[in-house]
């Protein structure tokens, strides 16, 4: 198998592997919202969770189809564009749901710094992608904390007594100093994580090769 042959695999593997992971982080989620909805009563999230469900089965049902379809016409770039797409529709789905479970202290905030990680996975020598997702979700968040702190959009769920608890200038400003800060980090270890075993693995096939 040529060098670029196991390149498209490896993207086609990584690929699937990640459609897998949305299925599953899907459910996850919506069982979760679904749950903390109830908990509060709060109808609105609760059928904005369902409507989120159903896009991203669509669109992911959608990238498993084409991918499945297209396999062996399909070049590397062409994979790796279609996973870098799926992953800007992922952060704006995730921020959806960071805006109906509280916003700034919504429990899923936490999973943005993962995706800086699967863009490293999937293209470990084209950390331009993984910065340009990574800048993306700084701006829809700092957005969105934005938006609800001058109440340009309602607030569900996070409010105490009767005053949304991010209208608090300090908190505010310390999420939009450690959020850049935690997710630039979680950037650079797995970028220098990539980057070792690239090395190492380069290492192991010059030392294949000499034996």
């Amino acid at each position: 198998m040529s060098e670029y042959s196991q390149e498209k695999k490896d993207l086609l593997d990584k690929g699937y592997g990640i459609i897998n992971l949305r299925y599953v982080t899907l459910t996850a989620l919506v069982l979760l919202g679904f749950i903390a909805a109830v908990a509060a009563n709060a109808f609105i999230p609760l059928v904005s969770g369902i409507i989120l469900a159903i896009l991203v089965l669509t669109y992911n049902t959608a990238a498993l189809g084409y991918l499945k379809r297209k396999e062996n016409l399909l070049r590397s770039h062409q994979i790796l564009r279609l996973s870098f797409l799926l992953l800007f529709l992922d952060v704006l789905v995730i921020t959806v749901i960071v805006y109906i479970s509280g916003g700034i202290l919504s429990p899923f905030t936490f999973v943005y710094l993962i995706f800086p990680v699967i863009m490293i996975m999937l293209a470990p020598d084209k950390t331009y992608f993984a910065l340009s997702i990574t800048l993306f979700i700084i701006l829809v968040y700092e957005s969105l904390l934005t938006l609800q702190y001058y109440e340009i959009i309602p607030t569900f769920f996070v409010i105490e007594q009767g005053k949304a608890v991010y209208q608090d200038k300090n908190l505010l400003l310390y999420y939009r100093f450690i959020f850049p800060v935690a997710i630039f980090a979680m950037l650079f270890c797995a970028s220098d994580l990539a980057k070792r075993l690239i090395k190492d693995r380069n290492a192991a096939l010059e030392q294949e090769k000499i034996n």
